[in-house]
């Protein structure tokens, strides 16, 4: 795939959450993840993969890290 075709691909559907919760890392909960309510979906490029952020871990610095190991942001749709 040459850039120029990536460059004009269709951005990617935004993923309809009905369960899912943030999956960054907590040490404050059983299972080891934040929990709360995403608000966006990172969507790995490259392969299969999909992490959910919630408005706290949904930060710059995150969209910066995702995008250089091949996660695109993509918002959320509630309901």
């Amino acid at each position: 795939m040459t850039i120029h075709e990536w460059r004009t691909m269709p951005p990617p559907p935004r993923p309809r959450v009905e369960s899912a919760v943030c999956g960054f890392p907590s040490g404050r909960r059983h299972d080891g993840l934040c929990g709360r309510v995403p608000v966006a979906a990172y969507v790995n490029t490259r392969g299969p993969g999909v992490a959910y952020r919630c408005p706290s871990h949904d930060r710059d610095v995150v969209v910066e890290a995702a995008a250089a190991q091949g996660f695109q942001r993509v918002a959320v749709a509630r309901g």
